[in-house]
């Protein structure tokens, strides 16, 4: 199956969208470099400004009405919200939190057919701990983003990042380190 991400927001965001391609590409699906060409479109959003949230309604909007066999998912800070499911629910395939998005893949009848659906379980099931155990797949051949935790145990008025990542989760110090190594011998600059 061909994919295609759109990737909205933060930092975070840019090397979670990295991890889901990692995930897509060990089941043996395939980039496309346009929208259209796409299969499966996955955005992964931010809630944070309104006009990213106004971009998401309006190509999801004009995807599916040019294309109404693709499948979409909605990941990121907005696939939790209550009033973005109900706006987009006769859209979107799938919505789920990125930490969630491995299991609610091979889980969702309309996204896994045949002997692949057996494989992205396995995969699934082999290291559950965290999405941030994938392998990421680097868009940028110089510069990647390490990231050592997601969530936020403080819930501040202004912020949506414990609401739409969950609670603090950090990651192994030596798989932190290894990941670092590795971009190092690859002849990562940054």
């Amino acid at each position: 199956m061909k994919y295609f991400i759109k990737t909205f927001g933060c930092q975070m965001n840019f090397s979670d969208s990295e991890r889901i391609a990692g995930f897509l590409e060990s089941l043996n699906m395939a980039p496309v470099s346009q929208i259209s060409d796409a299969k499966l479109v996955i955005f992964n959003t931010c809630g944070v400004r309104q006009m990213a949230e106004d971009r998401v309604y309006g190509q999801i909007h004009n995807l599916r009405k040019n294309n109404p066999k693709v499948k979409i998912i909605l990941t990121g800070c907005l696939a939790n919200r209550k009033d973005v499911q109900r706006k987009l629910k006769e859209k979107v395939n799938l919505f789920c939190e990125i930490k969630d998005f491995p299991e609610k893949f091979c889980c969702h009848p309309e996204l896994v057919s045949g002997s692949n659906s057996e494989k992205m379980l396995k995969l699934v099931q082999h290291d559950k701990s965290s999405y941030l155990c994938i392998a990421p797949k680097y868009i940028n051949k110089e510069a990647a983003y390490v990231p050592i935790m997601t969530g936020c145990n403080n819930f501040c008025a202004y912020c949506v990042v414990p609401y739409a990542r969950g609670r603090e989760q950090s990651r192994p110090a030596e798989k932190i380190i290894k990941e670092i190594e590795n971009l190092a011998n690859k002849k990562y600059k940054e």
